[in-house]
């Protein structure tokens, strides 16, 4: 049975935040999570070269991701490559929740919060709605903050 998680790629535009919400299913708990994360950076720094501001839009950033996931996949030898990192649609089990916020154009670092989830029901609709409006999701009894990390993007 896969560790499941839920990972939120957002941008802060002077008040508006925009979301793009992606689900994973195998291998979401933090010790697979950060250093994955960590490679991502890499990846799409290498990717977009030297036009940056793609790093800031959340959409070009889950596409990345989603061929990120696939390119690592088919470089270990799996045989099934069905994407593992995917929209997130209705989909409700996460163990845990990434909120990884953005770079602005002129900063060099995302940053990545992870919560555990209690009862692995993923975040609900309250959670979600705060995501946009606030900076960090409020301790509302069913999630639990595991820690924050700035990871540069090369």
């Amino acid at each position: 049975m896969g560790t499941r998680c839920e990972i939120y790629l957002r941008r802060w535009d002077d008040g508006y935040c925009e979301v793009v919400e992606l689900w994973k299913h195998w291998d979401g708990y933090p010790e697979h999570m950060f250093p994955f994360l960590r490679r991502f950076a890499s990846f799409t720094s290498e990717c977009v070269g030297d036009q940056r501001h793609w790093l800031t839009y959340p959409t070009d950033m889950a596409a990345m991701l989603i061929a990120f996931d696939y390119e690592e996949r088919r470089l270990r030898g799996e045989k099934y490559l069905r994407p593992d990192v995917r929209p997130r649609g209705d989909i409700r089990d996460a163990e845990y929740a990434y909120v990884v916020d953005l770079p602005g154009e002129a900063e060099g670092y995302m940053e990545v919060t992870c919560y555990r989830i209690c009862r692995g029901e993923g975040l609900k609709d309250r959670d979600r709605r705060e995501l946009r409006e606030r900076r960090s999701l409020s301790n509302t009894g069913h999630l639990d903050r595991v820690g924050t990390v700035r990871i540069r993007m090369r």
